[in-house]
């Protein structure tokens, strides 16, 4: 949809005007009205029929080919200002005007002038934002808007062409904002006509809008940076939207050419308009009909590959981005491998070919933490260094600055992402956040997550489920990267492993999984490094490694008896290389639906 605001019915004292490009224009309120084709908004509180909402003239071909256009959750202002000036509390106060292009002819309508009032409200602990009209005097043209409201403030209209806020339910974690959000912008822009048009990465700002009070404060993370540069086309990154309301900041005054919010719902009452936050943003035939917490057979039987799709496009941009990827992941890799080696040797490795190494990243997290993970570090690297296979420490959020090896200054956070993952052949971790980030592996990489243990159905099993896969997963299916799970044992929580049986139920509610910290016993590296690296424990010469596309026979047959469900895995049929496809081996039924007492080992 384009514009926002509910303007009232035309009466005979508002007029339509023909462009000189033939673009029927009705002004409303000093606004021009723009009909959309077969475009209907309808209020089913009211049961009454709504105009279409105002906006900005543009071209109809040019409206159509953006992004926003194709879904009916994005709604769109032009022309408009936002004014932050410091009032006598002492606090910084936010208002919001229209603003007139210079070559505009404004046609005063009889009744008072109105302007938008942009309000980020609570109701029921959701975040809302409230779009109302308030009168004003005069709506000044572009020109003017230095002097506008004697304003303190230079007010400056935005070089980049399009702003865009986005907004899904608990996108402050990057799974749901991945599941609910990126997904639908992605495919978005592969639809859109206009691709190659954004190409010069400066048409969009994006902002996230954070959609609950208690998190609309939050600090936009390093990943959703790196995640929004990897958009199809990425504009200037992103910030936070609720940095806009701060009634601490500065002063300033900012003009966008438009405003896009997408992700919302709203509600229409005369001449107001409320936005709410969605669930999720939704792209019609481009979703998957099998939800990741329906059956297995029927997602396989869908063929679904808008996660896959998701992948390559987000491959593609991220490297047209960063044109000396592949020299800085050469220089990352060889400095994990020699930090590795030089924890528990003191016999340096001088001549690296950092292409025969093979390199973990074991996801360490200060929510869920993995109890004793520098011994089970250290256990990897006595054990397989000598096979050239290291493990490393990943923990996004307390990355040591790192320059790069081109302009020789620090990584942006978001590129020390980008090139740390990359530089790794597999990323270990336990169900969260943190294993989105294995989208941004190289093709052929495996990642496990961990599963957490569950005595039975209870809440939060989901995240345990090797019928199909977890919430976690879900983003994995198809893709070019292995996906697997790998089931953890009753000893992975200290807290309630020595309870007796009558307590033990009590213990698993009050330690609940997105909670509590956990123990990995040190076999699973074993068990790891035979299923997806049998080479590293074999004679040289021999072949099976995952990144050699194993024979799925076998590959399966090594998963299974090593604890492992195969969610999304590359391998061949047969002896022939060319033949080679993903395949999704699924258990049948999940840990939880043995009634059985549990057993620790």
């Amino acid at each position: 949809r384009s514009g926002l605001g509910d303007p009232p019915a035309l009466s005979p004292h508002e007029s339509t005007k023909e462009n000189s490009d033939g673009d029927l224009r009705i002004v409303v309120d000093q606004r021009p009205l723009h009909k959309h084709k077969q475009h209907e908004y309808n209020d089913t509180r009211t049961k009454e029929r709504l105009q279409p909402p105002r906006s900005i003239i543009i071209k109809a071909d040019e409206r159509e080919s953006h992004f926003w256009t194709r879904t009916d959750q994005c709604y769109e202002i032009n022309n408009v200002c936002y004014n932050r000036k410091k009032g006598g509390d002492g606090l910084i106060h936010t208002s919001w005007f229209y603003f007139a292009n210079d070559e505009e002819e404004v046609i005063l309508p009889l009744t008072t002038p109105k302007q938008p009032n942009l309000i980020l409200g609570d109701t029921n602990r959701r975040i809302r934002i409230y779009i109302n009209t308030t009168v004003t005097s005069s709506i000044p043209k572009r020109s003017e808007l230095s002097s506008y409201d004697n304003n303190t403030n230079q007010c400056i209209v935005s070089l980049i062409p399009n702003h865009v806020v986005v907004q899904s339910v608990h996108n402050h974690m990057m799974g749901e904002f991945m599941l609910k959000s990126y997904l639908a912008l992605t495919h978005l822009m592969i639809d859109s006509a206009t691709y190659s048009s954004f190409n010069n990465n400066s048409g969009i700002q994006f902002y996230l809008h954070m959609g609950s009070e208690e998190h609309e404060q939050n600090a936009i993370l390093d990943s959703h940076k790196l995640y929004f540069a990897g958009l199809p086309y990425s504009g200037q990154g992103a910030k936070s939207f609720g940095d806009i309301f701060d009634d601490k900041g500065s002063s300033q005054c900012e003009c966008f050419d438009t405003l896009v919010f997408c992700g919302y719902k709203e509600y229409r009452k005369e001449h107001s308009t409320t936005l709410i936050p969605d669930e999720r943003i939704v792209v019609q035939n481009r979703t998957c009909k099998a939800d990741y917490l329906e059956s297995s057979e029927q997602l396989m039987r869908e063929e679904c590959q808008v996660w896959a799709d998701m992948k390559k496009s987000l491959t593609s941009s991220l490297e047209r981005n960063n044109p000396h990827l592949e020299e800085e992941i050469a220089a990352y890799r060889t400095r994990l491998i020699r930090n590795a080696v030089a924890n528990f040797s003191s016999t340096e490795i001088r001549d690296i070919d950092e292409e025969e190494w093979t390199v973990i990243g074991l996801t360490q997290r200060y929510l869920r933490t993995w109890i004793h993970l520098n011994e089970t570090l250290a256990h990897c690297n006595k054990s397989y260094h000598a096979k050239q296979l290291v493990c490393v420490e990943v923990n996004v959020d307390d990355l040591s600055p790192v320059n790069s090896i081109v302009t020789k200054q620090p990584l942006l956070p978001e590129d020390h992402h980008l090139i740390l993952h990359r530089s790794l052949n597999g990323l270990v971790g336990i169900h969260g956040s943190q294993l989105t980030q294995g989208l941004l592996m190289k093709s052929g990489s495996v990642v496990v997550e961990l599963l957490p243990w569950f005595r039975k159905k209870i809440w939060g099993a989901f995240t345990s489920s090797v019928k199909h896969p977890t919430p976690m997963g879900v983003m994995f299916h198809n893709t070019d990267i292995n996906e697997v799970g790998y089931r953890l044992k009753l000893n992975s929580i200290p807290q309630c492993m020595n309870k007796p049986e009558g307590e033990l139920d009590n213990c698993l509610k009050l330690m609940r999984w997105n909670i509590r910290d956990f123990v990995v016993e040190l076999e699973m590296v074993e068990r790891f490094v035979g299923t997806f690296f049998p080479s590293k424990l074999q004679t040289p010469g021999y072949v099976g490694d995952i990144t050699e596309t194993p024979l799925c026979s076998d590959l399966r047959k090594r998963g299974e008896s090593n604890n492992f469900v195969l969610y999304n895995v590359w391998c061949r049929e047969n002896d022939d290389t060319d033949n080679v496809k993903v395949q999704h081996y699924y258990l049948d039924r999940n840990s939880w639906d043995e009634e059985e007492a549990p057993q620790i080992s």
